[in-house]
């Protein structure tokens, strides 16, 4: 006999007990408690009218219970999947209702008890309902991660009961997915290094057993078995899969037949991808480096085969050509790279290092390109137009300083040609590549590799990075030296034709700078036949002249240190040289740097002969003056000679300015070596030298302290931030 039987027997033996026993006890809920109603025989009888159930319920829904009772008290018998219970209904509007939630399973109104004045009516009643739902898959995702090489399968459903289970049916095998959640399941998928494409199903079991399924296609791409292989090789996967968008065919064939050329060609693009991602000019640096990846690909350079600065050649030309919009130029960059590939000389070739200078003051000035990927562009571009370069590395070095300081003169310099011709010039821009080209031609015709064909002296040599070493061994000197030699001035007096008082006018911008360039051999010419005659005593004499004149006008104590006389000292001597046939043999018995450098560095002569060219009347007029001579004579004349210039700083300048004295004066790179010799006969404490090694009159610091200047400094393109060289006092 079931649960319900038991109690509704239970219920009659007491009621017909009830005049004997004092009360009836009726069990509801789980019949563990006890409701106690106390017998009363006198009162009406309670009546039952009608019971009034649904015809259906829903899981989820109610099932809700009215009886039209005369009664007190109502309750009604029910069982919830085997669970019996007795609840009070409520009494509203003269009806008594009881509203049970149902989910899902077997569900039965046994009886109805009415109660009233210590009697009870009972009516059977004996409604069976059976409630169940389907459960509902909500979703189905698929998460593909190529770190893992695995599918994530995640099943999110629903049931009124719960979901009690999931499983899902792959390559004909079933596996219980993983509950995460009170609703939700996992399942991770191991893929193979293959594609492939199958269909899944996924099953969900509620505890009733009711299942719903769901079918879906998943694919494992070989842009996904790509992806895992990136992954697992540590390759920098959103490069290798952008690679892989552009040259899907091209990748999936190399992947198939030489996994790993194509790994280390990637590795590569890792290394490059680094590389533009920090450059300033790379607009998008994935595209860029895409760009790159192809472009070694083309080269057929991988990890394996390229030197670093072919990689950085590589990286910044692509940024030059995609972002920068230069136009492309395989057979160029072939050339660039084949010269990087030197493992002696190629990071010459791309040395983009900035020049850092700092003083004892704590100032500090930058040198540096002010566009890598352009100035990269421009040497490749450059070698296609110079391809023998090649067969001389050594040049390397210098051809990168070469263009870095040109397209810093025509592009970058606030006073460009381009400020005083009012418009834009472009690397692309053939007066732009005719100048350097001009130029250059100037300095290689001179060098032993071209044969010297113009028997031409030439001061630096700026041709052999292990004998400009030998001059330099500091490469932040070097830089600095490279940087002055091939610098080009906006400006230049047009030798050709002299205006009505003989002096030559001036031409400015881009004409400027062309017109400097193919003056060089001219006034080049004009020195060497001074230089040949038999005058060139009367030249070196003007050079004395020249040093009698600073003396005479407020550096007497320095002109002192630098020839190791007074103004009045050496002006005695040059007053009376054509009495005096030993003149010059009188000065140089003098041991003073003068007579030091003269003696002991040959090439120091040379220069002083060109200052003494150019200070003669016959040639200063004609530049309008000396002022002029200085803004426009000395870089043309050094300049010709391969003598480093200073148009855009660089200069040894000495302060307070004073009446007579400018702030700067010319000066000439001299050798580590030599400069050691000076130190060493004279004194570590007696000079300051520039950062490239310069030296002039300006460098004779315990002169100008005796001549009372406070400072000596420099600054470089123009840039007006003083680096100190000395500081009376500190």
């Amino acid at each position: 006999m079931n649960l319900k039987g038991k109690l509704g027997i239970a219920i009659a033996v007491l009621l017909v007990l009830g005049g004997i026993i004092v009360g009836a006890y009726f069990w509801y809920g789980s019949l563990k408690k006890p409701i106690i109603v106390e017998k009363n025989t006198e009162g009406s009888k309670p009546n039952i009218y009608s019971i009034k159930l649904p015809e259906k319920i829903e899981a989820g829904g109610k099932l809700t219970i009215e009886v039209s009772a005369d009664a007190d008290k109502v309750l009604v018998q029910t069982v919830s999947n085997g669970v019996c219970r007795n609840e009070t209904a409520l009494k509203h509007n003269g009806l008594f209702y009881l509203e049970l939630p149902v989910k899902e399973g077997e569900y039965e109104v046994v009886k109805v008890y009415a109660f009233k004045g210590g009697n009870v009516a009972v009516k059977e009643v004996n409604a069976k309902f059976s409630v169940f739902d389907i459960p509902k898959i909500d979703s189905l995702e698929i998460r593909k991660n190529s770190a893992s090489g695995k599918i994530q399968v995640i099943l999110t459903a629903s049931d009124t009961s719960g979901i009690e289970k999931a499983v899902i049916e792959v390559f004909g095998k079933n596996e219980t997915m993983e509950k995460i959640s009170s609703n939700t399941f996992t399942y991770y998928l191991n893929c193979a290094e293959e594609p492939f494409s199958t269909t899944l199903k996924v099953y969900v079991f509620d505890p009733f057993k009711n299942s719903k399924t769901l079918e879906k296609q998943i694919q494992w791409l070989f842009k996904d078995v790509f992806a895992y292989w990136l992954s697992r090789n540590s390759l920098n996967k959103e490069l290798g899969l952008a690679v892989y968008s552009k040259h899907p065919e091209k990748v999936r064939r190399t992947y198939e037949e030489n996994r790993e050329f194509l790994k280390s060609l990637l590795s590569l693009g890792n290394d490059m991808y680094t590389i533009i991602t920090k450059e300033p000019g790379a607009l998008n640096g994935l595209e860029d480096s895409v760009f790159a990846v192809s472009l070694a690909w083309d080269l057929g350079f991988t990890k394996e085969n390229a030197t670093y600065p072919t990689v950085f050649a590589i990286a910044e030309y692509a940024v030059a050509v995609n972002s920068e919009k230069l136009p492309m130029n395989f057979e160029a960059l072939k050339l660039l790279t084949n010269a990087t590939q030197n493992k002696a000389y190629g990071r010459d070739l791309v040395d983009f290092d900035p020049v850092i200078l700092k003083d004892k003051y704590g100032n500090k000035f930058v040198l540096k390109s002010e566009n890598v990927p352009r100035d990269v562009w421009g040497i490749a571009d450059f070698l296609y137009r110079h391809p023998y370069l090649l067969k001389y590395p050594k040049t390397f070095e210098a051809i990168n300083a070469m263009i870095q300081q040109n397209y810093w003169n025509f592009f970058d310099d606030p006073y460009r040609p381009g400020y005083y011709d009012k418009t834009t010039y472009k690397p692309t821009d053939e007066i732009v590549k005719e100048i350097i080209d001009k130029q250059f031609k100037y300095f290689w015709e001179s060098t032993p590799y071209a044969g010297n064909s113009t028997k031409r002296w030439v001061y630096l040599p700026w041709y052999d990075s292990e004998k400009l070493k030998e001059w330099f061994p500091d490469k932040t000197e070097r830089k600095i030296v490279l940087f002055e030699f091939w610098d080009i001035p906006p400006y230049t007096a047009d030798m050709s034709k002299p205006d009505e008082n003989g002096v030559w006018p001036k031409v400015y911008g881009i004409n400027g700078c062309k017109l400097f360039v193919e003056q060089l051999p001219k006034i080049y010419k004009i020195i060497d036949d001074a230089w040949k005659s038999r005058d060139r005593e009367k030249y070196i004499m003007k050079y004395y002249w020249w040093l009698e004149d600073r003396g005479e006008n407020g550096l007497n104590e320095t002109i002192k240190q630098f020839c190791g006389m007074y103004w009045r000292e050496l002006a005695n001597i040059l007053e009376k040289v054509y009495a005096n046939p030993n003149w010059y043999s009188q000065i140089m018995s003098i041991n003073a740097p003068d007579q030091y450098l003269t003696k002991n560095f040959p090439p120091f002569m040379k220069v002083k002969f060109i200052y003494g060219v150019l200070s003669d009347p016959s040639v200063c007029k004609k530049f309008g003056g000396e002022n002029e001579m200085y803004t426009y004579g000395i870089p043309l004349a050094f300049k010709s000679y391969g003598i480093p210039i200073h148009t855009k700083g660089g200069k040894i300048l000495i302060g307070p300015t004073k009446i007579g004295i400018s702030a700067g004066d010319w000066e000439v790179n001299l050798p580590k070596y030599i400069r050691d010799k000076l130190i060493q006969e004279f004194g570590e404490d007696k000079f300051v030298f520039n950062y490239g090694g310069e030296f002039g009159l300006h460098s004779m610091k315990e002169g100008l302290e005796n001549d009372d200047f406070k400072e000596i400094h420099t600054w470089y393109r123009i840039s007006k931030e003083k680096l100190y060289l000395w500081k009376r006092g500190a």
